[in-house]
């Protein structure tokens, strides 16, 4: 009897396991199979962990800054070498680990959310929104 329920807790647990990994192979997957584009990530993603509750955390070879050009302006935004949120379908949220760096300050971002053509990213008190255009290619670090 006991070994019966360890086999129904071993299959229950290897189908939520293949329903969250098999269908993204890369980080970049997962942001594309939840409605983000692939250029929220920086190019280089070395590894990354997806668990079941949506959490992401993702490795990068080093520490990266990245530039997006939002109205005519380069704004930076810095990823550490280990960076994630929790990512759910339009949003990731909890976010930890990246800056954006406007008008002289550096801020932590908290939750980057995206409604139609828009990506919304909340830091602190501060939204900033980009046309998801920006974000259709992974930006090179530098």
């Amino acid at each position: 009897m006991a070994n019966q329920q360890l086999l129904v807790i071993a299959v229950v647990a290897s189908v939520f396991l293949t329903a969250v990994d098999v269908s993204a192979s890369t980080a970049y997957d997962v942001l594309v199979k939840n409605n983000l584009p692939r250029g929220l990530f920086p190019k280089g993603v070395q590894s990354y962990v997806l668990r079941l509750d949506g959490r992401i955390d993702v490795t990068l070879p080093s520490d990266c800054n990245v530039f997006v050009t939002v109205g005519g302006q380069q704004t930076k935004l810095q990823f550490p070498r280990k960076f994630g949120g929790v990512v759910r379908p339009g949003s990731i949220s909890g976010v930890y680990g990246i800056i954006l760096n406007v008008e002289s300050a550096s801020l932590g971002i908290s939750q980057i959310q995206r409604a139609g053509d828009l990506i919304t990213i909340t830091a602190k008190n501060s939204r900033l929104s980009i046309p998801v255009s920006s974000f259709a290619q992974s930006p090179s670090c530098s």
